[in-house]
């Protein structure tokens, strides 16, 4: 499976490459490589954070794993104790995280507590938790499926991963709204995605990041590729002489053309755009 969780790999792949393209020299060449490969790595985490949601929905009405209590979902192995509502997702080579739910998914009201053990990303180590809780209809469709938007709030806390080294502590906070798929049982659904996420590793380099109202994250499961969106993003790493902070702002938008998917990544050295 190519996703399950979380958007935190970004923050460490956004520290190094500020941090490596950065200089006090204003003449020092840009290293547009990294930049590529923040931009690519970018698309990819956030369509892999979209997946524990889509996970969890998927699982929640999985008639097999409802009856049997074990099942096999999107790549995952997963068992359910129902007196507890209690969700199991193992994934042989990078560990495992646990949904721990008060009621159904589905429902206004209902929380889902997401716990990890012994998890990663990439190889990169993540701990910490997850609340998404059901805040109810929020809307109707307006396409061709018909119903309400039912919405939920996911917030990440304590979280920590560590890369290169460096443990980086995160905290975020996001509005999803499940727009598409709600009512069939096929891997059809669309989320859209809003909210903030924080990084930091000292005082003098931190990382946050919005996604702009107006301009959401649109992910859908049947592809690969994120739909659109735009992330404005500031970036504090040190000054190599004084330790004082560098102050960097990348803006980071999701584009589709001619049915093909890119990322523009925008930084005060230039603009690039490479496929996701």
């Amino acid at each position: 499976m190519k996703k399950i969780n979380l958007f935190l790999s970004f923050i460490a792949l956004l520290f190094i490459t500020v941090s490596c393209n950065k200089s006090d020299d204003p003449n020092a060449p840009v290293n547009y490589e990294q930049q590529q490969t923040l931009a690519k790595n970018y698309a990819f985490i956030q369509d892999v954070y979209g997946d524990i949601f889509d996970l969890l929905c998927r699982a929640s009405d999985d008639s097999v794993l409802m009856a049997s209590g074990n099942a096999n979902i999107g790549g995952a192995v997963v068992s359910y104790t129902p007196s507890t509502h209690l969700y199991t997702f193992i994934f042989p080579s990078s560990g495992s995280f646990e949904a721990n739910l008060n009621g159904d998914f589905r429902n206004l009201g209902t929380v889902a507590n997401i716990t990890f053990n012994n998890y990663t990303v990439g190889g990169n180590p993540i701990t910490g938790n997850i609340k998404i809780t059901n805040t109810g209809v929020q809307g109707f469709k307006s396409s061709n499926t018909i119903g309400p938007i039912i919405s939920f709030t996911d917030s990440i806390y304590n979280a920590t991963i560590t890369k290169g080294g460096e443990v980086i502590n995160v905290n975020a906070l996001f509005h999803i709204d499940w727009m598409m798929g709600d009512t069939t049982i096929i891997t059809d659904d669309q989320y859209k995605f809003s909210g903030n996420i924080n990084g930091v590793v000292s005082p003098y380099k931190s990382f946050s990041a919005v996604i702009q109202t107006g301009h959401e994250v649109i992910v859908n499961t049947i592809s690969p590729y994120i739909q659109s969106g735009l992330i404005n993003a500031l970036m504090r790493t040190p000054n190599s002489d004084n330790n004082a902070a560098i102050e960097t702002n990348v803006q980071i938008e999701f584009l589709s053309i001619a049915s093909s998917y890119y990322v523009k990544i925008t930084t005060p050295d230039g603009i690039i755009q490479v496929p996701q």
